[in-house]
């Protein structure tokens, strides 16, 4: 129907921007944040590699399509991408069990049915494949993309509270939690020993 409309009359023009995955620090949405945390998951293989987009970046490119009236459709990506494994890292999970393609979707299905998944079901087929693609186009008209895929990311994405404790609060916590164990292991040996005079008597 664009098309239609914009061969009708001479001179028109239309712009059709293709972003990736767009993200920012207070302006992502919840299909965008669905969308990457699902990204970095697979269990059976290697992850994608993925790009992700600032929202500066993509006004910037609204704003050099209206200026210098583009016509076509034009890719908005930053240069490169993001290795599927690096994905993984910037999220601060910790390692994965392997587990076959179809007991995977079972889980993820699960997960998010008890409200412990960062994906719908239904977009989870969207994060097994890359989706990568070039900015070449945009960038001969002079467009630039100033955030790099790991930032935007980053910014983009709820920082997990341990990625943001200090190293020194992390080793209190061990010891913290290591102490406990030892408080635990303790109890249960003083109540075995107890139990086995209880039963000599």
């Amino acid at each position: 129907m664009v098309d239609r409309w914009r061969r009708a009359v001479p001179g028109r023009s239309v712009t059709v921007l293709r972003p990736v995955v767009a993200m920012a620090g207070d302006g992502t949405s919840s299909l965008a944040a669905a969308l990457a945390a699902g990204l970095g998951q697979r269990s059976t293989e290697d992850d994608p590699p993925a790009q992700f987009l600032h929202l500066d970046d993509l006004a910037s490119a609204v704003a050099l399509a209206t200026e210098q009236r583009l016509d076509g459709v034009f890719n908005v990506a930053p240069d490169g991408w993001v290795a599927g494994e690096r994905v993984r890292a910037l999220t601060g999970r910790g390692p994965r069990v392997k587990l076959p393609d179809r007991l995977a979707e079972v889980v993820s299905a699960l997960r998010w049915r008890f409200q412990r998944g960062p994906i719908p079901p239904g977009l989870r087929s969207y994060t097994l494949e890359p989706w990568l693609v070039a900015n070449d186009r945009l960038k001969a008209h002079g467009w630039r993309p100033t955030v790099t895929n790991d930032q935007a990311y980053v910014e983009g994405t709820e920082a997990r509270w341990w990625t943001m404790v200090t190293p020194r609060r992390r080793q209190e916590l061990a010891l913290g939690a290591m102490a406990v164990g030892l408080v635990g292991v303790a109890a249960v040996v003083v109540s075995l020993l107890r139990r086995w005079r209880r039963g000599r008597s």
